[in-house]
């Protein structure tokens, strides 16, 4: 499975949601992030499968809120593509979320202060009609990833 480094930190923010917040979805992230790659119409070619377009996934929903604004944010991270299988991703989720690091190309880079990401997440949210609360969880999860690594203006959250 391919991806970037920003779609992998995206994963371990929403990682962080759920698990507060859907327990049950957690525990199927990595199925989640890996059905997540593969095209809606591959998998309704298989045999007895259901249709993934008709899925109400939080964690899609909080990827696809997530991964836009991070793209406005920092777009570079979402360039350099990684290859992770199923259990080195499952690996790699549980490492970062206990130790975000920094691409030496952006450390020290201020790009966006706490409190345009957390309008930019409130905004996708509220047109997805998730809870207030969710989107507060997103939002201080993606920038708890990003202050450690000095990504966003911790001055004014």
């Amino acid at each position: 499975m391919k991806m970037s480094k920003g779609e992998l930190t995206v994963w371990q923010a929403i990682g962080s949601v759920l698990k507060t917040e859907d327990p049950v979805e957690y525990e199927m992230l990595p199925e989640i992030v890996e059905m997540h790659s593969i095209p809606a119409t591959d998998i309704g070619r298989q045999p007895g499968a259901f249709d993934a377009g008709q899925i109400q996934l939080v964690a899609g929903v909080l990827f696809g809120i997530a991964s836009s604004v991070m793209q406005m944010v920092l777009p570079k991270l979402f360039d350099a593509a990684l290859d992770i299988g199923k259990d080195a991703l499952k690996k790699e989720l549980e490492r970062r979320a206990s130790c975000p690091s920094t691409p030496p190309e952006l450390k020290n880079r201020i790009s966006v202060s706490c409190q345009q990401i957390r309008e930019a997440i409130f905004r996708a949210a509220a047109d997805r009609k998730l809870s207030p609360r969710t989107a507060a969880a997103l939002a201080d999860a993606l920038i708890a990833q990003f202050i450690g690594a000095e990504y966003v203006e911790s001055a004014k959250t």
